[in-house]
């Protein structure tokens, strides 16, 4: 068995050979028998040092696998001759999270389609990311979500965030049945970010069906400051959002005015929110969307 690697100004992209070779036809034969009962084998190779996230675009940093089996005794010149051959699309990911990230609703109702039509639901996004150089943007990938279009032909969605992001751009994944456990395949939205590494909150203005659970992944790009090309730097395992608990109208709610008239100028509302039941831990792992809002 051999391996090589490919990096060279004519090759079509860099890539990893590794080639397995019998001295003898009956060598293969031994192995892979054709005729055998059993016709399902495994060869492995190991270990693999993975230096980059596959990219969620078509280019070529895709991590393509190909699988190809010739016969190298093809007639007097004895040129190689493919027999057969398949290609393999393979993504990367990492097994533990980040930490400093946390996302989930703000304003819902787990029995109704969260519309817009009512109240805004919303995709909150909080936290930090300290690996901020050449930083381009943060990167979410989901099921089951539609965000509002600013400009449908751009791609261009409205969100808002600390650094004052005005819009976000929103790819759509596949139409009819997406692979939750492969978020290539997913819908996701790219958040422009200049201070990662400060803490930051995002908003983002989203529907959906009645239902109880949404997945989503998180991550980040990176720019290349010769290049300007952008690539998928990190993205964490799947999470699972679970809306388990309907909505309460239950408590007393609103602006204090019962001294104020009509016409005046009040300098210093007072808002009161008084929820009756149990109150939610602000900001919690599990409760990151929870919160009182208010709309005029």
């Amino acid at each position: 068995m051999t391996a090589e690697t490919v990096d060279a100004a004519s090759a079509y992209n860099k890539y990893t050979l590794i080639t397995v070779r019998g001295a003898t036809s009956d060598n293969l034969l031994t192995t892979f028998n054709p005729t055998a009962s059993i016709t399902t084998k495994t060869i492995g190779f190991y270990p693999f040092d993975v230096g980059t996230f596959s990219s969620i675009y078509a280019d070529s940093d895709n991590m393509d696998i190909m699988i190809a089996t010739c016969d190298g005794l093809d007639g007097p010149a004895n040129k190689i001759k493919f027999t057969s051959f398949f290609l393999i699309n393979s993504f990367t990911m990492l097994t533990s999270t980040l930490g400093t990230l946390n996302y989930g609703y703000v304003n819902y109702e787990r029995t109704n389609p969260m519309d817009g039509s009512k109240v805004p639901t919303m995709l909150r996004i909080k936290g930090s990311i300290a690996d901020n150089t050449n930083f381009d943007s943060l990167s979410i990938f989901f099921d089951k979500l539609t965000p509002f279009y600013s400009n449908y032909y751009t791609g261009d969605i409205f969100c808002k965030s600390t650094e004052g992001t005005p819009f976000c751009k929103f790819k759509k994944g596949y139409e009819t049945n997406p692979n939750i456990y492969n978020y290539q395949t997913l819908s996701s939205i790219d958040i422009p970010m200049t201070n990662p590494s400060s803490q930051f909150n995002i908003f983002i203005p989203v529907t959906f069906a009645a239902q109880t659970t949404t997945n989503l992944y998180i991550g980040y790009q990176k720019k290349d400051p010769v290049t300007g090309k952008v690539s998928l730097v990190y993205i964490e395992p799947m999470r699972t959002i679970s809306i388990t608990v309907a909505s309460s109208t239950a408590g007393s709610y609103g602006p204090i005015v019962t001294s104020a008239y009509v016409g005046q100028s009040v300098t210093n509302l007072a808002l009161k929110a008084n929820l009756v039941g149990t109150t939610p831990t602000l900001n919690s792992v599990n409760n990151i969307g929870a919160a009182f809002s208010y709309f005029s």
